[in-house]
């Protein structure tokens, strides 16, 4: 039995699927016109699995945390570039772009459900936080956009979510 076998094991692969899945949905709510590779929560699925216990579980002796699990999910919307617009510079420039947003918005929405079941929706409590903190989230966003695809900065990621994610709930409250 490989690692993987034995991580998969103890990973709900279906019950991420339909997370990524609905979080997928949510966000083509609010961005008319996205157009998602086919079977993308399926393939974001598995390449979260295989970077989790690749990269990750060995390194973590409990439970992984919610934060290092958006960082997975945004890591790999960015590798995988699942909304395709067109081939032209300008439509690959605004595909980054949108990954990007995605990317966040998965990894938010992951960690969000933990705390709300159904999940948030794109600028639910987010529009009342204030100029830093909207300026630090367009710095992550600038940054998954231009970052390598290759590239899974876990760690430091996860440390960024989980900021974020203090500075909202413990300043602002902007979060369920």
């Amino acid at each position: 039995m490989t690692l993987l076998d034995n991580y998969l094991l103890d990973f709900d692969l279906e019950k991420r699927e339909r997370e990524i899945q609905r979080g997928l949905n949510l966000f083509s709510k609010y961005k008319t016109g996205v157009n998602y590779i086919n079977d993308a929560a399926l393939k974001i699925t598995g390449v979260y699995a295989s970077i989790l216990s690749q990269k990750i579980k060995d390194l973590i002796p409990k439970r992984i945390s919610k934060f290092k699990m958006g960082a997975i999910t945004a890591l790999t919307v960015v590798k995988l570039q699942p909304i395709q617009i067109g081939d032209s510079d300008a439509e690959k420039k605004l595909e980054r772009e949108l990954n990007a947003e995605l990317a966040f918005f998965l990894a938010m929405n992951l960690i969000l459900d933990m705390n709300n079941p159904n999940g948030y929706e794109l600028g639910s409590g987010i529009e009342t936080l204030d100029e830093s903190a909207i300026a630090i989230k367009s710095q992550h966003i600038s940054y998954l956009k231009l970052k390598e695809f290759n590239d899974f900065p876990v760690f430091p990621v996860a440390s960024f979510y989980y900021c974020f994610f203090l500075l909202n709930v413990n300043k602002f409250m902007a979060f369920p």
